[in-house]
């Protein structure tokens, strides 16, 4: 990531819910890769309380994502994002 990039970091929507690693690794693949997850900070930031309800699922790895993502990624794609949310539930995963 350039400076710029770091610069322009969002602010983590919910930090009790993403941890600042988390938030971090999502951010740098919304960055890093925007054909698959360009404008996911966005929408956890504008929908966060849609992504919450994945978030706190007793079994978010079992549940569908919010809008557009659930068709969007890969399952691959979808460990990352669990990895960044809810990694004690990787193990389950797929």
């Amino acid at each position: 990531m350039t400076s710029e990039q770091i610069k322009n970091k969002p602010k983590n929507p919910d930090p009790k819910l993403i941890t600042a690693i988390g938030w971090e690794l999502l951010y740098f693949a919304d960055v890093n890769d925007p054909e698959r997850f360009g404008g996911l900070c966005e929408s956890l930031i504008t929908n966060m309380e849609q992504w919450s309800t994945w978030m706190t699922s007793t079994d978010p790895q079992d549940e569908e994502l919010f809008s557009e993502w659930e068709e969007k990624l890969t399952n691959f794609e979808r460990m990352i994002l669990l990895k960044s949310c809810r990694p004690e539930k990787l193990l389950f995963a797929f």
